[in-house]
């Protein structure tokens, strides 16, 4: 190798020149993916909490509504499970002969407070009981 150098100098040269332009380019090319990786990492992460700050924002300023919301859901479905309950009660007096105590029972669940619905309705029991 050394001796087809010396031959052809100019050819030996253009190569090795040619080795260290295409080494320094892909060594080159790997700093600058990295620091590419590095950036675009650093921005994601300043972006997500960005928008998890954001998020945070609208929560706080739709925070009342929301918890409005939720507790007159929750209102709701505790009075369904109270309903339940109930029923289930006086369906266990009938089936022991209670019969007062059945009646007393489906009585109570006609007491509703002003703007509240009749839950009777959803289950099927008409309002002649």
């Amino acid at each position: 190798m050394v001796k087809w150098a010396k031959r052809q100098p100019a050819v030996a040269a253009l190569i090795a020149l040619l080795v260290l332009v295409i080494g320094g380019g892909l060594f080159g090319m790997t700093v600058l993916w990295l620091r590419a990786e590095g950036l675009r990492a650093t921005a994601l992460s300043r972006r997500t909490k960005r928008t998890r700050h954001a998020t945070q924002q609208r929560n706080r300023r739709k925070s009342p509504r929301n918890s409005r919301r939720q507790a007159q859901r929750d209102y709701e479905r505790s009075r369904r499970e109270g309903y339940a309950s109930q029923l289930n009660l006086a369906q266990v007096a009938l089936q022991e002969a209670r019969f007062d105590r059945a009646i007393q029972l489906l009585n109570d669940m006609k007491k509703r407070g002003s703007g509240e619905s009749d839950l009777r309705a959803s289950s099927g029991i008409t309002s002649g009981i």
